[in-house]
Order: C-alpha cells, then sequence, then structure tokens
C-alpha cells in the first residue's frame, strides 16, 4: 500500500491539478508485455481503476516472467476516480516523454498540443482513457514494452488544503489469485487498513469454592463486528 497526502504549501488557491502515477512494471521479456484492465467496483466512479501486466507467451528458458503484476487505485482527490488513462511504448526514444511538456499534455489528455506526437499517447475511441486491451497479442497495437500514465482531475487545492491518494499493488501467480488480492486490498481500504483481528477480551469473574474455582465470563467477544467483513462472526 501507498497512502499519498499532498499538500498546498503555497499561499495561492491551485486550479486545474491532477494527480498522477507514471507506471513502468517492466514485466516480461523485452516487447512481450501486454496490459489489461479492469474497475475493481461498478458504483465507483471515473474509469477503471485496476491495472496488470503480463507477459502474453509466458516464460521462457531461463527466464521467470510467469504471473501478473499490478495496482489498483484505492483513493483519488475528492474522490473524483482515475480520469485519464495512457499506454505508451517505453524505451524507444521520442516516444518516452522526458519532461514536463510531454508528460502534462498526456497526464491531462490534451492530444492537440504541440509538444507530443498523439497517436503515441491515445489509443481508442476515448480520448480520456486507452483501450487496453489494445495491447494483446493480435491486435493493434499489440504486444510491447509498455508503460502507462494513470490520472486524476482536475481539482482545486486550497492554501493549506491537503488531498489524499491511495494505491496498493499486487503480484500473483495468475489473474485470478491477482484479483483476489486486489478484492482484499479494497476491503482494507475501507477499514483503514485495519485488517482481521482478535476480539476483544472477555472479562473474566472467578469464585473460589470447596476445592475448585468456578469461571465466567461475558460475551463482549460474540457481539463485535469483524472490521473487515462487518459480520459478527466470532467462533
Amino acid at each position: 500500500f501507498y497512502d499519498f497526502l499532498i499538500t498546498n504549501t503555497s499561499e495561492k488557491t491551485l486550479d486545474s491539478c491532477y494527480f498522477g502515477f507514471y507506471v513502468d512494471f517492466q514485466f516480461g521479456d523485452s516487447g512481450d508485455e501486454t496490459w489489461g484492465s479492469y474497475k475493481s467496483k461498478n458504483d465507483i466512479p471515473g474509469y477503471d481503476n485496476v491495472f496488470y501486466q503480463f507477459d502474453y507467451n509466458g516464460p521462457n528458458p531461463g527466464n521467470l516472467e510467469d504471473g501478473v503484476i499490478g495496482m489498483i487505485v484505492l483513493r483519488t482527490p475528492d474522490s473524483l476516480g482515475i480520469t485519464d488513462g495512457h499506454f505508451f511504448r517505453d524505451l524507444s526514444g521520442s516516444v518516452t516523454p522526458s519532461d514536463d511538456r510531454q508528460i502534462w499534455p498526456v497526464l491531462i489528455s490534451n492530444p492537440d498540443d504541440p509538444n507530443i506526437v498523439p497517436s503515441n499517447y491515445f489509443h481508442g475511441s476515448n480520448v480520456h482513457f486507452d483501450d487496453f486491451s489494445l495491447t494483446e497479442d493480435g491486435k493493434t497495437p499489440g504486444v510491447n514494452n509498455w508503460s502507462m500514465f494513470i490520472s486524476t482531475g482536475p481539482f482545486v487545492m486550497q492554501p493549506g488544503e491537503t488531498k489524499r491518494e491511495t494505491a496498493a499493488f499486487a503480484a500473483q501467480k495468475n489473474l485470478r489469485e491477482f484479483k483476489r488480492v486486489i478484492t482484499e486490498a479494497q476491503k482494507l481500504s475501507l477499514t483503514e487498513f485495519n485488517g482481521p483481528s482478535a476480539p476483544p477480551s472477555p472479562k473474566l469473574f472467578a469464585v473460589p469454592g470447596d476445592q475448585k474455582v468456578t469461571l465466567y465470563w461475558n460475551d463482549n467477544a460474540e457481539n463485535v463486528s469483524d472490521p473487515v467483513s462487518k459480520k459478527k462472526d466470532f467462533e
């Protein structure tokens, strides 16, 4: 988990702010990387918030690029969700954005900016969010050495105001296990990272008798909800 707190330390109101991730997992053989994405819950705002990468043709002899690695964005400023997302080739000269003049127009989804070549960063019919399935084998542009930007904005930051962005990263042996772990990460984020824990100890009373001690305890442990399941599931 990475929990970011972004604070406007200036005395000015900052408008048109964006928070973004520059993600390059470098997973798999060079040129064999494929992206996938989905939305973890149907009722969250924005576009897909889960992104994963895998080697499309599996491991080669001597290499271990088997499995899935990825991330989930759990919180965004003003609860906007992911508003923009674009993949692009890495280690390919001018295609890889090298400074703010190239990074900023991709983060805010401005294909008309003269500092970038739009076809390098915008894929599919939605100018704000790429079709990540286009990195699959047999599609265009297909598999390659891929990186991506995902961002949230615009939002306003008042002087002294703090915004929060939270993400979790995971790696698993297959997509099914990856999705299972991502679901657990989302549950943990909703409990402020308080996972399953022992219930409160009962109050214990001891009553002495003839060569014996009788113990009594209350049932408070049975009446406390688990922080993750939200159920009274004491056993």
